[in-house]
């Protein structure tokens, strides 16, 4: 038997009705079901609380996901032919750690998928 590739997937949207949640449903429905992956899912509403004070998920956890990744995947919505807020939070967030702790990802497979 072989270890399952760890595969993040990385919901670029924080929007209230985004259809980033209906891909990422079908997405996971077929990843689970080829019993290759182990998945990771990074949502930036997990990210934050109800009452927006306090994280749900703390960054910490983000990045220490992240790192464990094999392969990413990142379905977001293109807003005016760019990424949304939430999305350039969190790679802002990942790149200074990556930096600060000189852990650059290299030859991480990764793909996008505009919802």
């Amino acid at each position: 038997m072989t270890e399952k590739m760890t595969l993040a997937l990385i919901y670029g949207s924080a929007r209230q009705g985004r259809f980033c949640d209906t891909v990422a449903s079908w997405l996971i429905r077929e990843l689970e079901a080829s019993d290759v992956f182990s998945l990771t899912i990074i949502d930036p509403v997990r990210m934050k609380s109800a009452r927006g004070d306090k994280p749900a998920q703390p960054a910490e956890w983000m990045e220490r996901k992240v790192a464990e990744a094999d392969a990413f995947i990142v379905i977001t919505p293109e807003y005016n032919h760019g990424y949304p807020a939430a999305l350039k939070e969190m790679i802002d967030r990942l790149t200074w750690w990556a930096r600060t702790l000189k852990h650059a990802r290299k030859a991480t497979p990764y793909n996008e998928i505009a919802a």
